[in-house]
């Protein structure tokens, strides 16, 4: 969800993240509010015309691009140790 949620503040409206997910927008706005449940925060401000990120949003969206930078040099490491 760590991704969805970098790739939606990062493309705009859902419709566009879903498409680019390849999602469904349903699945992709279940999956957003799910986190914001775990976390007990919103993390978008939605409307029919626009979608924002709150202030809370902003501040998670900081670690969790440091999460995904982190696990992509993870997996950089595993291919280097393979020879790949």
């Amino acid at each position: 969800m760590t991704s969805l949620f970098v790739h939606t503040a990062d493309s705009g409206p859902i419709t566009r993240a879903a498409e680019q997910m390849h999602m469904t927008t349903a699945a992709t706005c279940a999956a957003l509010r799910r986190l914001e449940k775990q976390l007990d925060v919103q993390l978008f401000i939605r409307s029919t015309r626009q979608l924002r990120i709150t202030a809370e949003g902003e501040r998670f969206l900081v670690y969790c691009r440091e999460a995904l930078l982190n696990l992509e040099a993870g997996k950089e490491s595993i291919y280097a140790l393979k020879g790949k």
